[in-house]
């Protein structure tokens, strides 16, 4: 007899003792989360990870330590694990090194318009990463939007005016006259 809520349970307690948890993923810059419910029966339990992490020797970590949890779990209640991985996305980082000018260019287009950039990095996720992924580099621009996708979700009407300005000034250019927005 395999207590499959054990096993389970042993699995994603691993993962929590590797600091890799949900919980933890405020407080380290690369985590392992579970997004879905977990699903089982007397005969079968599922579980499904969105592993995060800004390079790709570090998402083969973690992929390996996924596998190796999986292992462990199985071996140690007598039972089989199946780990099978699909990528969403790539982090766009790497892709956009590659073509540094874009970078500077919208360097450019923020201190057009009086704003002095700042890049906190994300692990993608975004329309973005997926373009940079098939060819065309896009880094992410701010958009006014705040808390995404939660509850409290929100944009500011000043910081959505300044975006359009940094995209016009990315689009016309430097040379491009100072712009003034007037939200009437």
């Amino acid at each position: 007899y395999i207590d499959l809520d054990n096993t389970v349970a042993d699995y994603l307690g691993m993962a929590e003792k590797l600091n890799v948890s949900p919980n933890d993923a405020k407080h380290i810059p690369n985590f392992f989360i579970n997004l879905e419910p977990i699903e089982g029966s007397i005969e079968e339990s599922k579980v499904s990870l969105l592993l995060r992490d800004f390079s790709a020797d570090g998402m083969e970590k973690r992929k390996s330590t996924v596998e190796l949890l999986a292992k462990a779990v199985s071996e140690l209640f007598g039972g089989k694990a199946e780990v099978l991985h699909t990528q969403q996305y790539l982090n766009m980082k790497e892709n956009l090194d590659k073509n540094p000018k874009v970078a500077e260019r919208l360097i450019s287009a923020y201190k057009a318009s009086g704003i002095e950039p700042v890049f906190t990095p994300i692990r993608g996720g975004t329309d973005g990463s997926r373009l940079t992924e098939m060819g065309i580099p896009c880094p992410n621009i701010f958009t006014g939007g705040h808390n995404f996708h939660s509850r409290n979700e929100w944009a500011s009407l000043d910081q959505m005016i300044k975006a359009v300005e940094v995209l016009v000034h990315l689009c016309c250019g430097e040379d491009f006259p100072q712009i003034i927005f007037c939200p009437n």
